[in-house]
């Protein structure tokens, strides 16, 4: 805990929680403050609090001259104005300092891509995931400023610990994607109509005015991240995430800037991606009787359109990409136990298996296209992500003494088994920092994997407390 006098009398702010040390506090934010002012007894009504242009969150007046709230970020190094704000007046309640980012490179962070990026967990988004996302962590521990279009909590559903039997540790229905759907399309529409009964999608939004710098939208493909969603509920995502402000009407229609519009948009001066092509071979349907259609695989010729598309784009920014390339999906355990259950049915090794070997060559593909599209490009970092998640899904990964394991429930994964908890994020986070690193001869810190794995709700430990019994085994 630290705290800072600043130049208006009176006035003490506590800033809470974690942050880079010397004058300022970091630009990423979301850190608490407490504020003791003459001036907020005059008001009354309904308190927000603005600091330098962005709305704080978790407002909370403690008594007629104190004020609790969350900052959400720096938009810029230096004071940035604190007001207070009701329906009746406002009142100027001082400054807080922010701090550059660690690296000057760092100064215009935007990420972009798939779910990894976004952060998602349990089969879902969530204000925490959110914030325990790879390139929110990246972002908090060099002190960048990342806007995140953050949820409201309970917006949307996820899997939940009762989804999971306890003795077994195994879903109760197989496909825990499809349980979560099925509640979104019952849910979702009444939480967001208006006094009107007209669906507003910035309902969803913990702050609808924030221009978001995290613009990774969960199932896009290459190509819907070049050109535009090709889902409704893909359309709907990206008016959620850069243009939340527009009505019923409006929410059918394609919104005016594609995902990589709104990057180019943004003047990034460094641009990170988990999953740019994810989803371009992670949406075959196991759940089928019988053998996997590969079908819905892109063809590698399309994921090298779209790759190039991006580069191109992105090429004209100056800024610096960090891009991973894809991992092997088919390490992960529902896609062996789909491989036991065609055996178990009388399906030829070569049935039972073949699927999946022709479905590990594609993504193999996929990532040959992007180093050969990558190669000769300075600007252009490509970080090899598929060579470590490999690693650690086949040996695990070692924190303060403690064996996680890239199992269902070992400590790396959510409830849904394939994002990752908050360790197996932050993992991901350091494996861009050690890219930077080499890319830039500097020396960024890492995220401690010790402090994450202490407060991580999917620890082998915390599942237990939350009643999965066969977490860890």
């Amino acid at each position: 805990m630290g705290f800072e006098r600043t130049a208006a009398a009176g006035i003490l702010l506590f800033l809470l929680g974690c942050a880079p040390p010397g004058p300022g506090r970091s630009r990423f934010g979301h850190f608490q403050v407490e504020t003791k002012s003459e001036a907020l007894a005059g008001l009354t009504g309904s308190l927000k609090v603005r600091v330098g242009g962005l709305w704080a969150y978790d407002v909370e007046r403690l008594d007629a001259r104190t004020v609790r709230f969350t900052v959400q970020g720096g938009l810029t190094t230096g004071e940035a104005a604190v007001e207070a704000v009701t329906p009746f007046g406002s009142a100027q309640l001082g400054t807080v300092g922010f701090q550059a980012p660690l690296d000057a490179r760092l100064e215009r962070l935007v990420a972009f891509g798939a779910s990894l990026t976004m952060g998602s967990q349990d089969a879902s988004i969530s204000m925490h995931s959110q914030l325990m996302g790879p390139a929110a962590q990246l972002a908090r521990v060099t002190g960048a400023y990342l806007g995140l279009p953050l949820l409201r909590s309970g917006v949307l559903p996820a899997l939940e610990v009762g989804d999971i039997d306890a003795a077994t540790c195994l879903p109760r229905e197989a496909d825990v994607f499809s349980v979560v759907g099925a509640r979104v399309q019952g849910e979702l529409v009444e939480k967001l109509k208006d006094e009107n009964g007209d669906v507003a999608i910035g309902r969803a939004r913990l702050d609808p005015e924030l221009e978001a710098r995290n613009v990774a939208i969960g199932g896009f493909r290459v190509d819907e991240v070049a050109h535009g969603a090709q889902t409704f509920f893909g359309t709907v995502l990206e008016h959620l995430i850069w243009e939340p402000k527009v009505d019923a009407a409006g929410l059918v229609k394609a919104p005016r800037e594609t995902m990589l519009d709104r990057v180019v948009a943004l003047r990034p001066t460094t641009v990170v991606t988990t999953d740019l092509f994810g989803n371009d071979f992670n949406n075959v349907n196991l759940y089928v009787d019988g053998v996997p259609d590969l079908s819905a695989l892109t063809s590698v010729e399309e994921v090298r359109r779209g790759v190039r598309a991006v580069l191109a784009r992105l090429e004209g920014t100056g800024a610096e990409l960090f891009v991973a390339t894809g991992p092997d999906a088919t390490l992960l355990p529902r896609y062996e136990a789909k491989v036991e259950q065609l055996r178990a049915k009388g399906y030829s090794e070569a049935e039972a298996t073949g699927w999946r070997d022709a479905m590990r060559a594609r993504i193999g593909e996929y990532n040959r296209v992007l180093r050969e599209e990558t190669a000769g490009r300075a600007w252009v970092h490509v970080v090899e992500l598929a060579a470590a998640v490999e690693e650690i899904v086949k040996g695990g990964v070692e924190v303060d003494g403690v064996r996680l394991r890239g199992v269902p429930f070992g400590g790396l994964f959510s409830l849904d088994s394939m994002h990752f908890s908050d360790t197996g994020y932050a993992v991901l986070a350091n494996l861009f920092l050690d890219a930077m690193d080499e890319a830039w001869g500097a020396r960024l810190p890492r995220v401690d994997l010790g402090v994450v794995l202490a407060g991580d709700p999917y620890s082998v430990e915390a599942l237990r407390r939350r009643g999965l019994e066969c977490a860890g085994r």
